[in-house]
């Protein structure tokens, strides 16, 4: 975890992909990201800092998707279905892409925010 969270200074929205990546891999463990990215990267940050991070974010996140899965989402859109994102990520990760992608409920692992203030703890 001190590789991460040498990461962090450099690019926060980085740190976060890298996460993802060696999770997705196998070789962490999603709770113990999950709370390192609290705790090392989030944590002590203005909640408006973190949707600026989740907003630099939102190619990333467009990059790891799939085509056929842009294209399902699209159609449901084209039906006038309710969109629901529910995911394990944090929510100033995903909120920016959700909003722009036109979902219109966004379920996320909430960060605990104290005086507008992330404390690094999950709520």
């Amino acid at each position: 975890m001190r590789f991460f969270a040498s990461l962090s200074a450099a690019s926060p929205a980085g740190y976060s992909l890298l996460a993802q990546t060696a999770f997705l891999s196998g070789h962490v463990d999603v709770l113990r990201t999950k709370a390192a990215i609290l705790s090392t990267v989030l944590k002590g940050k203005r909640e408006v800092e973190c949707r600026a991070m989740g907003q630099r974010f939102v190619p990333a996140i467009e990059s790891l998707l799939r085509p056929e899965a842009l294209r399902c989402l699209e159609w449901h859109r084209s039906e006038g279905h309710r969109l629901v994102l529910l995911t394990a990520s944090l929510l100033p990760c995903v909120e920016p892409w959700a909003e722009k992608t036109g979902f219109h409920t966004v379920i996320a692992t909430l960060p605990e925010i104290k005086s507008g203030i992330l404390t690094g703890r999950r709520q």
